[in-house]
């Protein structure tokens, strides 16, 4: 989650890619792989498949106009750890340590509200970790999910 909406003061990672794949970057229309090439830290064509099947299809179906309303106010005026207190409830945050956009030291700050929470930093993914690492994050989800209570 974003954890400081002004994009100067939160602390992220630089950009590396772990897994470059330049004959597929240059095989790829640019319109559609630009921001796979900005944000992705596995660049294989696995990678680019998930990318194809789960993040593209929002970029292109996305309102514009609406982004630009929310992009301008796009935090909540109450700060819901400040407002709501604590929250007991089973918790899962993954994050991407190479993640440019949000980054993964933020959400630590968070974890004292969520005292149920599994947090976990995945090594070599960035911000679309399901994307770079996705049998990690599947096992983690289901370990999770698995711990949940049966009600």
């Amino acid at each position: 989650p974003v954890i400081d909406p002004v994009i100067a003061r939160r602390r992220v990672a630089e950009h590396v890619v772990s897994e470059p794949n330049p004959d597929l970057m240059h095989k790829l229309p640019l319109d559609q792989v630009l921001d796979f090439i900005r944000m992705g830290v596995n660049q294989s064509f696995e990678a680019w498949r998930r990318y194809q099947m789960y993040v593209l299809p929002g970029i292109r179906a996305f309102d514009r106009a609406a982004y630009a309303r929310l992009e301008a106010r796009y935090w909540l005026a109450e700060n819901p750890e400040r407002a709501f207190g604590t929250f007991e409830g089973p918790t899962a945050i993954i994050c991407g340590r190479q993640d440019q956009i949000v980054g993964y030291e933020d959400q630590e700050e968070i974890l004292p509200h969520y005292p149920n929470a599994r947090y976990e930093v995945i090594e070599n993914a960035g911000h679309n970790v399901y994307v770079d690492r996705p049998e990690q994050v599947g096992a983690l989800l289901r370990d999770w999910a698995g711990q949940l209570p049966i009600r």
